[in-house]
């Protein structure tokens, strides 16, 4: 969804369902300190502003700590969050994915697609 002004007056544009959800995955084996890497870029992504007007209003950060240890930390816009997409949906979406089974996007289809690519 983006967001715009145009002549004063504000309206949002939904996104075509294919648009999916930029997911950036970094590798932090090679990180000196593992647990301070991962505390500032985790602090980095709270602190990065979203564009309105791009409509990128969710983004996730895929990073390997080495085997089968991953951190997925997943920053919303507070209109999001206000929208009241939940949290929920997206663990049991992950745990499906996990065990290799089906699960049921509910209302939100475009985290099945998330966690279908990863």
């Amino acid at each position: 969804m983006r967001f715009r002004v145009e002549d004063g007056e504000p309206f949002q544009r939904i996104s075509p369902a294919d648009v999916g959800l930029p997911l950036k995955r970094d590798d932090m084996m090679p990180a000196a300190d593992v647990e301070v890497t991962l505390a500032d870029i985790m602090r980095h992504e709270a602190q990065r502003a979203f564009n309105l007007e791009l409509g990128l209003l969710i983004r996730g950060r895929l990073m390997c700590l080495g085997g089968d240890d991953h951190v997925l930390p997943v920053t919303m816009h507070h209109l999001v969050w206000a929208l009241k997409i939940p949290t929920r949906e997206l663990s049991q979406l992950y745990a499906a994915a996990r065990e290799d089974r089906d699960a049921v996007a509910g209302a939100y289809p475009d985290y099945a697609i998330l966690m279908h690519s990863l």
